[in-house]
């Protein structure tokens, strides 16, 4: 089939109106719809345990994952963890179970009354922010729950990006194409 003058003049527009500028691999990197943010479930369920074997606690919670859109149990070790929480990594996990010899640390969503006579370790959780404070030896630290991008995203956006170049160089080989018979 012959591609007449006339017909690749109105090819060239209908092309740039149809396809855009050929940016699939832009669009499909840009895409944060398919990053999946892992962050507390909206009733954390937040429980902390003690150790005498080592100087941390252990804190199980219910992680709500964007990429599975499921609640499940974490846990993991608070001060070993801290700064990768604060740069919004994610925190090396340890199995729930591991909490089953450890001694509980009473957990509240308020702060116990003076005359309530709270104990010497305890925590607040707030579920709105995230976050808890433990209360020890009469000093208070803020502490929030992970909230991290697992990463899952990237492995389908790797995995889609040949066919989004090859749809790139498809709308490009188009357009030369189109220039090259509308100029004949």
């Amino acid at each position: 089939m012959k591609v007449t003058k006339e017909i690749a003049k109105l090819l060239v527009p209908v092309l740039l109106l149809a396809f855009g500028s050929g940016c699939a691999t832009p669009a499909l990197w840009s895409n944060t719809r398919m990053d999946a943010c892992n962050q507390p479930a909206a009733t954390p369920n937040v429980r902390l345990f003690s150790t005498s074997e080592r100087n941390d606690f252990l804190v199980v919670y219910d992680e709500y994952s964007g990429h599975a859109r499921t609640s499940s149990p974490r846990a993991y070790w608070l001060k070993q963890n801290e700064n990768r929480i604060a740069q919004d990594h994610r925190p090396l996990f340890v199995s729930p179970k591991s909490a089953t010899r450890m001694t509980p640390v009473p957990v509240f969503t308020s702060v116990p009354e003076a005359s309530d006579a709270p104990p010497p370790i305890y925590a607040v959780v707030s579920a709105q922010s995230g976050s808890f404070a433990l209360y020890r030896h009469e000093k208070t630290t803020t502490y929030h729950l992970p909230e991290y991008n697992d990463g899952r995203g990237t492995a389908e956006k790797i995995f889609l990006t040949p066919p989004a170049v090859i749809f790139d160089s498809a709308i490009v080989c188009g357009y030369a194409a189109a220039i090259y018979y509308s100029n004949k």
